[in-house]
């Protein structure tokens, strides 16, 4: 993969000293952060609510912060509607990166079969599952990957996973940060969606469509969330 460097950054840790490159795809403009950790490594980050993954400013849901995630899911999932139709109650879902669970716990109340991943336990009152091997089905129908594919080391792989326990005609809902949004294009290392070692990836328009169609999903729409083009949605 022919690719160069567009910028030197340090970890979200306040204290660390760790510097790395963001490195772009000559082919298809894709950015990540270079070396890519392990995966296993991110994991015990993630688990032990790391300051390398966690921002140090990151604050617990209080019942202000909960009230705007619940605002926000009825927006998500009212465009979930226009995008997929109306899904029948039992629909299996899956979640990958549960977080505090409040989308999680909308779609339940809307009446869908929903089960959810993450590595850390940020809602004991939610229960997850370790990872996909332990799910009890093989044919879900809808998948949801909220800002979830930037923090891993290698998304094709849980994509591909993610594929192989999909009913006919699943349907995959993911947001991850927009490299090619004018913020991102400006600002490069300084751009407010760099946050190594949490954010390891950065998607264009034309890596978005490349990883959708090597591991087997089609892209029904790939479009910005936002006025910046934070987000692809």
């Amino acid at each position: 993969m022919d690719s160069f460097t567009v910028d030197t950054v340090r970890t979200i840790h306040p204290e660390s000293e760790m510097a790395l490159e963001i490195r772009e795809c000559k082919g298809c403009g894709h950015w990540w952060i270079h070396p890519l950790p392990k995966q296993e490594y991110l994991n015990s980050l993630y688990s032990n609510r790391s300051r390398y993954v966690i921002p140090s400013n990151y604050k617990p849901l209080n019942d202000n912060t909960i009230r705007q995630a619940q605002n926000i899911s009825s927006r998500d999932y009212r465009r979930l509607q226009n995008q997929f139709g109306e899904r029948k109650k039992g629909t299996k879902c899956l979640e990958i990166g549960v977080g505090a669970g409040v989308f999680h716990c909308f779609l339940k109340n809307q009446g869908y079969d929903f089960h959810g991943i993450d590595p850390g336990n940020w809602n004991p009152s939610i229960q997850l599952f370790d990872d996909v091997e332990s799910l009890p089905y093989r044919d879900y129908e809808m998948f949801f990957l909220f800002d979830v594919l930037e923090h891993l080391a290698d998304p094709k792989e849980l994509l591909l996973r993610l594929r192989r326990i999909a009913e006919v005609g699943a349907q995959i809902y993911c947001r991850f940060p927009n490299k090619d949004s004018i913020p991102a294009k400006l600002q490069k290392g300084k751009w407010g969606m760099i946050l190594p070692l949490g954010h390891l990836h950065y998607f264009s328009h034309k890596s978005t469509e490349r990883m959708l169609k090597s591991t087997g999903w089609n892209a029904r729409e790939i479009s910005p969330i936002n006025a910046h083009h934070n987000r692809w949605f």
